[in-house]
């Protein structure tokens, strides 16, 4: 609750932003439906004192056709680009992707659809946990989330890297002074070889 009291204001009220970036991975099974409804309280609480802000999710469940063979260099330019380290360089991973869940220039319309499908997959995702999901007081049906969705392993660090970069682009983006990063994970990342 205190991380508000920590933010500095300055006289004109808008010169920090937030960034959120949600674990999307299998370990998060457990307690997903809550961060998430956790998430959405605070995106509402940031759009509606009109603070920029920005979501993520970091997830690594790419799903590939492995009937067709191309190239390496064919299939780096269809996948989205993360990092890994390679000879002492960052080069891409091929299956970490960040997907911008919110954004502050979001309709209100896209923003109630992207927070209404984020919470039907995060309810489907919990309740698939429990063997007597029926039985539950809460239990309602939800439909299975697209393939490109589904829980997978933690690329946490590789998130980390990636925000070096776009937390500087939010800055650029929004003119904010200061930016508060909040990461909602339990932390198991995957290693980085």
């Amino acid at each position: 609750e205190d991380i508000f009291k920590k933010i500095s204001i300055v006289p004109n009220e808008k010169n920090h932003g937030m960034i959120f970036l949600l674990d999307w991975s299998g370990s998060m099974g457990d307690c997903i439906k809550e961060t998430v409804e956790q998430l959405l309280n605070l995106v509402w609480f940031v759009k509606k004192i009109n603070i920029p802000f920005s979501v993520y999710a970091f997830m690594n469940n790419q799903s590939y056709d492995y009937r067709t063979k191309i190239s390496d260099e064919e299939e780096k330019k269809k996948l989205p680009q993360s990092f890994t380290a390679e000879n002492n360089q960052l080069d891409v991973d091929r299956q970490t992707k960040l997907v911008q869940l919110f954004a502050t220039k979001m309709t209100k319309m896209d923003m109630y659809n992207s927070a209404k499908y984020l919470y039907a997959m995060s309810h489907y995702w919990g309740q698939n946990r429990s063997w007597n999901r029926m039985q539950e007081p809460d239990y309602y049906a939800v439909p299975s989330p697209h393939n490109d969705y589904y829980l997978c392993s933690t690329p946490l660090d590789e998130s980390l890297i990636a925000m070096d970069t776009i937390i500087p682009m939010f800055q650029n983006q929004y003119k904010v002074d200061k930016t508060v990063f909040v990461s909602l994970t339990d932390g198991g990342s995957n290693g980085i070889s």
